[in-house]
């Protein structure tokens, strides 16, 4: 499988597209471009993807996957002489991100305005590994003695 990955040691975006490249072309009619943030808090996915309603997006949690899908419409254009030109993608698209163990899932917030679609991920600290100290005795009790 290509992947393509965007940080070496964050473990949430290890796949970009989540399937072969050549899949792409058959599947979907585009793939909206993004950004990828990685602040102190979250993480900010900005998409840019205009000409939908915010009710046009799927944006759902599967198995640590994040996936971002939808669909944008052709606009019926007529011209008086019979021809137009369209330089717009229009069709279905899908983005895959792969999310590591430090982030909340639970507390995933997405917002649509000016054709921009933000996905915030709340990041969770990593949580230490306790440390338990075993106190070496004498000698072990035997089975007699339970």
């Amino acid at each position: 499988m290509t992947t393509l990955s965007l940080w070496n040691e964050s473990p949430l975006f290890k796949n970009i597209l989540g399937k072969e490249w050549d899949s792409w072309t058959s599947e979907t009619a585009f793939v909206p471009p993004c950004d990828v943030q990685e602040l102190e808090n979250h993480f900010l996915i900005s998409m840019d993807i205009p000409g939908l309603k915010k009710e046009d997006f799927n944006i759902e949690v599967n198995e640590d996957v994040l996936t971002i899908s939808g669909e944008r419409k052709t606009e019926k254009k007529k011209s008086e002489r019979g021809y137009f030109r369209s330089e717009r993608f229009a069709g279905k698209f899908r983005r895959d991100f792969a999310l590591g163990e430090q982030v909340n899932v639970q507390k995933i917030e997405a917002s649509y305005e000016e054709g921009v679609l933000k996905v915030q991920i709340p990041r969770e600290k990593p949580v230490k590994p306790e440390v338990i100290k075993i106190k070496v005795g004498e000698k072990l009790p035997t089975e007699d003695t339970h």
